[in-house]
């Protein structure tokens, strides 16, 4: 999963930040993909599990 996960990054040109929720209080429940030092455009995902991720999507808050 780890390799597909890079692919997808460079094809997008983020970097995946997920997090592994099945991993809490461990080293792996926050990875990168691809791992960079300095991230610029990151794309957070919540792992359910290695084959099931969600998204986090940002709305503006529109004033009437």
């Amino acid at each position: 999963m780890q390799v597909e996960m890079c692919l997808l990054g460079h094809v997008f040109g983020v970097t995946m930040q997920v997090f592994r929720l099945y991993q809490h209080g461990q080293v792996d429940f926050l990875a990168y993909y691809p791992e960079e030092d300095n991230p610029k455009n990151k794309l957070p995902l919540v792992a359910e599990d290695d084959r099931h991720y969600n998204t986090v999507v940002y709305s503006e808050a529109h004033s009437t």
